[in-house]
């Protein structure tokens, strides 16, 4: 059994390489956007439950009882964004960020939020 969404058990099937994913592709961009842009000075129990309740509302599954556990990967980057704003709130209110104006904590989520970019590739060989 897998709890997501608010807490409401729901009875699935989940393969062990989608769950590994969550932490890999999801809270780990996630909390450390929110780690960098707010400063937090330690993560708490809170901030981890508040990281998996945003994850919670984007699911497909938790939301509509179809479709994937995990959103599309398109989707990724805005739910990354997200969760750190989320988790930046939570660490104002427990006192372990300095608080800012939300749309200071968004510029700064917006500013250290990394885009890849890459060269032109170009094959010269066989």
């Amino acid at each position: 059994m897998l709890q997501v969404a608010h807490l409401i058990p729901l009875n699935i099937k989940v393969q062990h390489s989608q769950l590994r994913n969550v932490t890999i592709v999801i809270f780990s961009p996630g909390i450390g956007l929110a780690v960098i842009s707010a400063n937090i000075k330690r993560i708490t129990d809170r901030m981890l439950q508040v990281a998996s309740e945003t994850l919670a509302a984007a699911s497909p599954l938790a939301n509509t009882g179809e479709g994937s556990l995990l959103p599309p990967f398109t989707e990724i980057a805005q739910l990354s964004k997200d969760m750190a704003f989320a988790v930046a709130k939570v660490a104002y209110e427990q006192g372990l960020a300095l608080e800012l104006p939300d749309e200071e904590i968004l510029a700064k989520i917006e500013r250290n939020f990394w885009q890849p970019e890459y060269r032109q590739y170009k094959r010269i060989s066989l």
